[in-house]
């Protein structure tokens, strides 16, 4: 009997192949209904993690459930999950419909329904009709839309995606994220959903996970972890920022050559820190309140490319910091050797612990929930 998921839960997984550890101590609840991204560079351990939500992967310890049902020794084939991968993994001598209905089939589902609920599907990617062409014959964006049909056409409650839209062009990538989180959105099937694009993640997911060397570095909605980084790994990794080196002695903030930081202390221990403004923090020209305690910063360009509408500019900070910004093209001087003018709101600055200083490893959704009640945004 196949087990169905609303929901999904890890407890300690790990998982070890020999010496080298690509998952450790991953603690996780999903919702049911919820669209999860899994966000992290290659090799953080994202896709082990789902191989062994899916079954594909055992764990070396731990516990999976599903619904609260222990499903961590559970064949794939039992767990009732739709699958969809990065290369569509298509037959290619079978027509679309034949793909389509290829789990139904497996399931022994009569003809009859075969073809009713082969139709459904397709009217669900928008590809009715379809049923008579080969996949040689289809846009990778029809492709991956054929692939998302045979995941859903045995009515799973559980969808996981891995790298789904990475073989597709930026313009075809977009139009497909929005395709798919208006699915979700209609049948409301749990979606866990890994990937390494940040604007991606950002962009289609309730909640999001950031992975990092196997562990996960932080949960939460897509406004909270750009917003409100829980580590200087996930401040880097998910978004542009600009971050300056200060000191923390418990009372203010010091960074060298500027002085005190006009920024409100952060509920950290004292030592070194990273102070750091997301682009919609960083103005060119000065605040009009004449009693703003907003830095001013003058930035030396680096190098410089034009991005359409912005340039994006290498900088130099009198702090010996370097960073990225995007800058208007109009009046402003960006070429290399020029000095550019920034204000940075003190009201939207960031204050994180440095790498070096930071609490070891990944942490559980216990210690994140703690984490982010920490004054790391004055």
């Amino acid at each position: 009997m196949a087990i169905d998921a609303t929901s999904v839960t890890l407890r300690n997984v790990a998982k070890h192949y020999g010496n080298s550890t690509a998952v450790e101590g991953v603690d996780l609840t999903i919702r049911a209904g919820e669209f999860v991204s899994m966000l992290g560079p290659s090799g953080s351990g994202k896709t082990t993690t789902l191989k062994m939500i899916a079954g594909f992967e055992a764990p070396s310890t731990g516990q999976i459930t599903f619904d609260g049902v222990d499903v961590t020794n559970i064949a794939p084939e039992k767990r009732n999950i739709g699958v969809v991968f990065q290369n569509y993994s298509l037959f290619p001598h079978l027509t679309v419909g034949q793909n389509v209905a290829f789990p139904l089939k497996m399931r022994k589902v009569p003809a009859a329904q075969r073809d009713e609920r082969v139709a459904r599907a397709l009217e669900l990617v928008e590809l009715p009709g379809f049923e008579k062409r080969k996949p040689d014959s289809l846009s990778g964006g029809q492709q991956q839309r054929v692939a998302i049909a045979r995941a859903l056409v045995f009515e799973p409650t559980l969808l996981v995606m891995d790298e789904p839209l990475g073989a597709l062009d930026r313009r075809l990538r977009e139009v497909m994220q929005l395709e798919i989180k208006a699915l979700h959105d209609r049948l409301g099937v749990t979606v866990i959903y890994v990937t390494h694009d940040q604007e991606e993640a950002l962009t289609m997911s309730d909640r999001i996970i950031v992975f990092s060397k196997g562990k996960i570095e932080q949960v939460g909605t897509p406004r909270e972890v750009y917003d409100e980084p829980a580590t200087e790994f996930v401040a880097d990794f998910v978004g542009e920022s600009l971050a300056i080196s200060a000191t923390w002695d418990g009372n203010a903030l010091i960074a060298d050559t500027l002085g005190v930081l006009a920024v409100p202390g952060p509920a950290l221990p004292a030592g070194p820190v990273r102070v750091l403004w997301r682009p919609h923090a960083i103005g060119l020209t000065e605040r009009p309140d004449a009693d703003s305690k907003d830095l001013h910063v003058q930035a030396t360009v680096l190098t410089s490319g034009y991005a359409g509408g912005v340039v994006k500019a290498r900088i130099s900070l009198p702090t010996g910091d370097e960073g990225i910004v995007s800058i208007t093209s109009v009046g402003v001087d960006y070429s290399p050797g020029a000095t550019i003018d920034l204000y940075l709101r003190a009201d939207r600055a960031i204050v994180l612990p440095t790498a070096a200083g930071k609490r070891g490893g990944g942490m559980s959704e216990t210690d994140q929930r703690d984490d982010t009640t920490a004054g790391r945004r004055g």
